[in-house]
């Protein structure tokens, strides 16, 4: 499915991922991301129910991800 395309359950769960897949030991490094992407990656910003909703991401994260 398309990450534009997702609902924000579908969302959540797909940046859950994402950060698994950096975070693991010998894990991938993106030289691409700043450290305030990194950073939003790691603690992205969520609605009240704790889900996180395409448009409340930074515009780095959203060209990172949603394209």
């Amino acid at each position: 499915m398309i990450v534009n395309e997702m609902d924000k359950y579908e969302l959540t769960n797909f940046m859950k991922v994402v950060k698994e897949y950096i975070c693991r030991p010998g894990g991938v490094y993106f030289s691409h991301l700043t450290k305030d992407d990194f950073k939003e990656i790691l603690k992205p910003p969520t609605d009240g129910e704790g889900y996180i909703n395409k448009f409340y991401l930074s515009d780095g994260i959203q060209k990172y991800l949603l394209n």
